[in-house]
């Protein structure tokens, strides 16, 4: 799959990783960047983890606060 997006953190490349079948996330897919080794969760399709890493928040998100539960940092 192409289009994997810098990543946004560091800027770094990204580049798609798979799990080896005997590991316990049993070849799921995940996107890992090769600077800073910030990576997404676990995918059952390579093109499901390229969509999550590409994900960019718009400008107007404000970062003292967090997405997920909203609780300031």
């Amino acid at each position: 799959m192409n289009g994997i997006k810098n990543c946004p953190f560091c800027g770094g490349e990204a580049v798609s990783r798979r799990r080896r079948p005997d590991h316990i996330m049993n070849g799921k897919y995940f996107i890992c960047c090769t600077k800073c080794k910030n990576k997404t969760g676990y995918y059952n399709s390579e093109d499901e983890a390229v969509k999550a890493w590409n994900v960019r928040v718009d400008s107007g998100f404000d970062m003292n606060y967090c997405p997920h539960c909203g609780k300031r940092l």
